[in-house]
């Protein structure tokens, strides 16, 4: 994070899939755990980076009292569109074959964006094996939230070595 221009605006580097939702966000978080805020008054967009000025912070001096900083959001800010979870929430969950709901391949250690589709990184602790599904209709056929765990239909090849 830097400051950017005279009028204390600081350049934040985005960890989000969609830089326009800074624009509906009415304050940021500077600790984890939700005890110290900022109100954003401007959200620019500039290249890669989102420039916010906060309410408080009209000049350089001020701003740069935000240098270096990670800065968090609450995520019940955040409006999801009918079907959208977070990619947090998915990071620990089973994923099982759909037809024989008692094998289980491991459970999602990350979620990898690769621009056709997102991979879910699945590892299997006991034997330590890393596998990657790809989410796709053919493959992730049932996502049981609820219960943890993601049922798939595994497609000739897909886990072949």
């Amino acid at each position: 994070m830097s400051v950017h221009g005279v009028r204390g605006f600081v350049k934040v580097v985005p960890w989000c899939d969609d830089v326009q939702i800074f624009k509906v966000l009415p304050v940021l978080y500077l600790d984890c755990n939700g005890l110290l805020c900022e109100n954003i008054s401007q959200v620019k967009f500039v290249k890669n980076f989102v420039l916010v000025r906060f309410s408080h912070a009209d000049t350089v001096e001020k701003a740069s009292q935000f240098l270096g900083r990670l800065l968090y959001v609450d995520r019940c800010s955040i409006p999801l569109k009918d079907g959208e979870i977070f990619i947090q929430d998915l990071i620990g969950v089973k994923v099982c074959d759909f037809s024989n709901k008692e094998v289980c391949y491991g459970n999602i250690v990350e979620v990898l964006k690769t621009g056709a589709n997102d991979v879910y990184s699945i590892l299997d602790e006991k034997s330590g094996v890393r596998r990657f599904v790809p989410v796709i209709d053919s493959v992730v056929l049932e996502k049981d939230l609820d219960n943890n765990v993601i049922y798939i239909n595994v497609l000739e090849g897909l886990f072949d070595v």
